[in-house]
């Protein structure tokens, strides 16, 4: 947790909006793929974020290196952070963070000090997933940056007793509090976007790992992401070619 944390505070402590080699419209499309991941307790979250760094370790393009977690210890950890917090906004323009205010207060009604810890929160987790690389875990990832084309969200569900007896297997808890914890997963979604956590079109994909690995979900995941690229430079390449004057005959 130690080195993320400082990977990741030394990536916004590098960066800064005005000095980022781009067009505030590529800020806003994104800058590399991300992966967004939502989990009923006990079904492997972790566990496929791991693969995929192993996995994405063996890339050849320089698009797979260098990848992080971003998990809620890890978000609260960076949220609590005030020299982190000016980094964060340094890297987006007023217009973005204004947008990002505005959708934050409009959630979760007057400002108060539990909606300025959210709105970092989102902040954080839109900033991180605008620049790329990086696997969120929970935290409405799928919400916060839907409107970013280049993430693939992913949605894992099990059987209760698969995943109670997963959970027990590391030394964790009972039928009834994964239960409980899959009700807070489902109300935080609900109250801060008023969206059902369990509807298949915030996703691109559910597993059921009861009986999909981990492993082969990771390879799906990987097959989707390198279509995903290949679908945004062939956009590219349509919205260049669209400013290209036409040759007189």
């Amino acid at each position: 947790m130690a080195n993320s944390l400082k990977e990741i505070k030394a990536f916004l402590n590098a960066n800064r909006y005005e000095e980022v080699p781009t067009a505030q419209h590529d800020l806003e499309r994104g800058l590399h793929p991300f992966v967004t991941i939502s989990r009923e307790y006990g079904a492997g979250g972790h566990g496929l974020a791991q693969y995929l760094l192993k996995l994405f370790e063996n890339q050849d393009s320089p698009l797979f290196q260098g990848w992080r977690i971003l998990d809620r210890e890890l978000c609260e950890k960076l949220v609590a952070d005030n020299q982190l917090n000016q980094s964060i906004r340094a890297l987006l323009s007023e217009k973005y963070q204004s947008e990002i205010e505005a959708l934050v207060f409009s959630l979760l009604g007057e400002p108060s000090q539990k909606t300025l810890i959210y709105t970092r929160l989102f902040e954080l987790i839109r900033t991180l997933a605008t620049f790329g690389k990086v696997i969120i875990i929970g935290r409405a990832g799928c919400c916060i940056t839907k409107s970013l084309p280049l993430g693939i969200h992913i949605r894992l569900v099990a059987p209760l007793e698969y995943r109670r007896e997963r959970m027990e297997s590391v030394g964790r808890q009972s039928k009834r509090l994964v239960q409980q914890i899959d009700r807070d997963r489902s109300r935080f979604l609900k109250v801060h976007f008023n969206r059902d956590i369990s509807d298949p079109l915030l996703y691109d994909i559910v597993f059921n790992t009861g009986k999909v690995p981990l492993a082969s979900a990771a390879q799906v995941i990987l097959t989707m992401i390198h279509s995903k690229i290949a679908e945004e430079e062939n956009q590219q390449t349509l919205e260049l070619s669209a400013f290209q004057p036409v040759q007189q005959t």
